[in-house]
């Protein structure tokens, strides 16, 4: 996603593709296809994860964002610095969650 690199964040802080489990008290999206344009242009099994742990499994990309982005709602959580700028382009632009009731980008 070459259009995230004027963010100047790692968006492999967030998407990780294959098998790799990452250990980040944060959600993190896992799509386990080969490559991302498969993961993008199919269904694909993907998982967020959590500390390396596989919190929720989903059939789609659509899916595992969205479920990314509730469980930053449900837990109440901040964006981690490292990410802020990237999560929330992602949160306004792509999942169009606006507004001020958005407490994620304190």
């Amino acid at each position: 996603m070459p259009w995230l690199r004027i963010l100047k964040e790692k968006i492999e802080d967030f998407i990780i593709l294959g098998q790799n489990y990452p250990q980040t008290p944060y959600p993190t999206v896992q799509l386990k296809a080969q490559g991302l344009k498969y993961a993008l242009s199919r269904q694909c099994q993907s998982v967020v994860n959590v500390e390396g742990t596989e919190v929720c499994s989903c059939t789609s990309v659509d899916e595992v964002f969205i479920a990314a982005f509730c469980m930053y709602f449900v837990f109440n959580m901040a964006y981690p610095g490292y990410l802020k700028k990237t999560l929330t382009f992602l949160q306004r632009r792509i999942a169009n969650i606006t507004g001020m009731e958005t407490n994620l980008c304190r």
